[in-house]
């Protein structure tokens, strides 16, 4: 049994949308089962403009093993091709961690949460070839170098500042956390010759070590 999707439309603000989102959910589906075991999970997707990546109109979360949730700004009057050209990524990337949650989980550490992070955005790279999520390579050489000093520094805390690491702050750049997650899980798979399809339960420490 694949996964499962709702669309949660009682308010009628997503009517206009259902025949695009699920022919699109349809299609990237496919791809996302072929890779990772996706049974069981609920799918939701709701009309959520403050939850998405602005560059997308679409966003995501997955709070637990067996719920996916996926938000749409039904107000974009691009959104029809945005969620043509993006579910499959955001929604393999969610998907990704709900896999994720079921052996290792997200994790409790910054280590943890950033390799989780860097695994899913590499796995993006699988379901489209080649591709790289602009919030996977937003540092250039120097800061990347110097955020994971950082993150090497702070790996094993629990009470880091998530929002911080990953979506920004007045001393910290947006998409820190992802940016790092992705370089230092690019390595582990350069090394392992492993794709992040095949490392949903890898421990953090493990991708940790293969580091210089």
């Amino acid at each position: 049994m694949t996964a499962q999707v709702h669309i949660l439309n009682a308010s009628g603000s997503l009517s206009h949308l259902l025949q695009n989102i699920e022919s699109a959910y349809q299609a990237a589906i496919s791809r996302v089962e072929a890779l990772i075991p996706i049974d069981g999970v609920n799918v939701l997707v709701y009309d959520h403009p403050n939850g998405v990546i602005p560059e997308y109109s679409i966003g995501g979360y997955a709070p637990r093993a067996d719920v996916a949730e996926i938000f749409v700004d039904s107000h974009d009057p691009e959104i029809k091709l945005k969620l043509e050209r993006h579910l499959l990524c955001v929604l393999g990337h969610e998907l990704h961690h709900c896999a994720r949650w079921r052996s290792t989980g997200y994790g409790k550490t910054l280590g943890e949460a950033i390799v989780t992070e860097g695994l899913a955005c590499a796995f993006e790279g699988e379901l489209v070839s080649g591709f790289q999520p602009f919030y996977a390579r937003a540092l250039n050489d120097q800061a990347l170098l110097d955020g994971i000093s950082k993150a090497h520094k702070d790996w094993d805390r629990s009470d880091y500042d998530h929002a911080s690491w990953f979506f920004g702050s007045s001393h910290m750049a947006k998409h820190t956390g992802y940016s790092i997650g992705y370089a230092i899980v690019a390595r582990y798979i350069r090394t392992t010759g492993q794709p992040a399809s095949r490392l949903i339960d890898v421990c953090a420490s493990e991708v940790r070590g293969v580091q210089p």
